[in-house]
């Protein structure tokens, strides 16, 4: 297993060493709910990690390719009987960016995101006596986004996101307490 990590290791620095044009990154974020929704407003989140590909990249734009794919987890429950659930939210977010370059600002790069959402729920445990174990249901919709990039060295950088989905709501009710569902993301990324 330690040969693996090294050899990982060995050729993700021999890629860095030929690579001139950095296109792609790596992100991993904190992700916060920050709206009152069917997810938001009991959750909260492990990680979001990413990676994105520079398609096209212009003197003051950067387009390109990305995907996301984040955890949150609702254990409120588990202390309330006979609700004694766990609820785990998944994640998945491919994507079309754009980077901004600033002509003044180097350092600074805001950027937006269009996409797509699939949210997957799954319980584990028992409500009101019956076992939920094994529940899920997938959910998908629109995902658009915007963020700022900070660099802090010529491959490493800070980041805070802003995503919103509207989601399909499956069949529930549609609502916004159904559909809308909103995160905060604030992490690191490394270029390569």
């Amino acid at each position: 297993m330690k040969y693996r990590f090294l050899l990982i290791v060995i050729l993700f620095y021999g890629v860095n060493l030929y690579s001139q044009d950095q296109k792609f990154s790596l992100e991993a974020s904190y992700p916060l709910t920050i709206d009152n929704n069917f997810i938001g407003d009991r959750s909260f989140g492990v990680i979001d990690l990413g990676i994105k590909y520079s398609v096209v990249n212009l003197e003051i734009l950067n387009i390109g390719l990305g995907v996301n794919g984040g955890v949150l987890v609702d254990n409120t429950n588990l202390a309330n009987f006979p609700l004694d659930f766990k609820r785990t939210i998944y994640t998945i977010q491919p994507k079309v960016f754009g980077e901004f370059n600033l002509r003044n600002i180097t350092k600074l790069h805001p950027f937006v995101n269009l996409g797509y959402s699939f949210v997957r729920i799954s319980l584990s445990g028992a409500n009101n006596g019956q076992n939920v174990s094994g529940f899920s249901e997938t959910l998908g919709g629109v995902n658009v986004g915007l963020g700022v990039k900070y660099d802090l060295f010529s491959r490493v950088f800070l980041l805070a996101q802003y995503d919103f989905s509207k989601l399909d709501p499956g069949n529930a009710p549609d609502t916004s307490y159904n559909t809308n569902f909103s995160l905060l993301k604030i992490g690191v990324g490394l270029r390569f």
